[in-house]
């Protein structure tokens, strides 16, 4: 029996990896006449490690975080170079919570690598799951050297999945904040999931995700949004008290609903009041005891609204 010679096994895997990011098949290897007894030796004089069935890395190569990923999409059509895969007819893409994470929205740590396409695909691999849609070339873009669903499509995805709320408002608000997206383009994206998540629409979902997840520089965004989904009367009234104290109010709510991942209505309605019970108090306001009531006015009867027999509501303290 014939083995292909060391030397000439690695000079073809250095030109694979080159274009795979450190990153060869086997399907790859024995497409180039690279047996798998040559294989075993490389692997045992180290010039190649194995990072899943079927995909290897050049021991030379550093790991990165996208590696896992890379080698999972690269083995769901092992023969193929990555770079031919790119421009096939029906590409196989990063997805749903997957591509959430090399998008880097949200907090997640996905416990399966997950792919669509528009043809139907089969693994045995228990860390893969795969989907079944149509997608079109705008619905997903080339993420370092990665096919991955847009950061809206990614979205839609995920909340078409119902994926748990306080995660899915985090992936909004990284969307909105990091990528730059419209809030209006969002809302019309998760609007028809809106009652999955207890909204009544997709403005709604995005102001509890800019609510919950706030970022410096787009506290004006923020707020605007977040007025939505506020007593009636209380935004008018926050713009009236001036800007400082709009933004202590809107602030303090935040803190107050991103220490309870999940909240009711009526725990809203409570947060609501103690938020701004709590602000008003803080600080010297030099507002007037009217002022301050009407503030506190539109607050305390949604609080009232959502806890009919409680007189707790009543005081409107400033």
């Amino acid at each position: 029996v014939c083995y292909m010679k060391l030397s000439e096994a690695q000079t073809i895997l250095a030109a694979y990896s080159y274009l795979q990011h450190g990153l060869v098949t086997s399907a790859q290897a024995a497409r180039e006449g690279i047996d798998t007894t040559t294989m075993t030796r490389l692997a045992q004089g180290d010039y190649i490690r194995r990072i899943r069935r079927g995909v290897y890395i050049l021991s030379s190569v550093a790991e990165d975080s996208l590696t896992e990923i890379r080698a999972a999409w690269l083995s769901t059509r092992p023969g193929i170079l990555a770079e031919e895969r790119l421009h096939a007819e029906s590409p196989i893409v990063v997805s749903h919570v997957s591509a959430a994470s090399v998008l880097e929205l949200g907090d997640i740590t996905p416990a399966t690598h997950t792919f669509t396409s528009s043809k139907r695909k089969q693994s045995s691999a228990t860390d893969m799951s795969h989907r079944t849609a149509d997608l079109q070339d705008e619905d997903w873009m080339i993420v370092r050297g990665l096919p991955v669903t847009t950061v809206v499509r990614t979205i839609r995805d995920l909340a078409k999945d119902r994926l748990d709320g306080d995660q899915l408002y985090h992936v909004i608000a990284d969307g909105i904040h990091e990528r730059r997206l419209s809030p209006s383009e969002v809302a019309r994206v998760v609007d028809p999931y809106a009652g999955s998540y207890g909204s009544s629409s997709g403005d709604e979902m995005v102001a509890e995700s800019l609510r919950r997840f706030p970022e410096h520089d787009s506290a004006t965004e923020a707020r605007a949004y977040s007025r939505k989904s506020t007593p009636d009367g209380w935004a008018n009234m926050m713009e009236d008290v001036g800007e400082a104290v709009a933004s202590a109010l809107m602030r303090q709510l935040s803190d107050e609903l991103l220490s309870r991942k999940h909240t009711t209505p009526g725990q809203e309605a409570t947060l609501m009041q103690g938020a701004s019970q709590q602000t008003l108090r803080s600080k010297d306001w030099k507002l007037d005891h009217a002022t301050l009531e009407a503030i506190q006015a539109p607050v305390n009867a949604l609080f009232k609204k959502h806890h009919p027999a409680s007189d707790s509501a009543d005081g409107g303290e400033s």
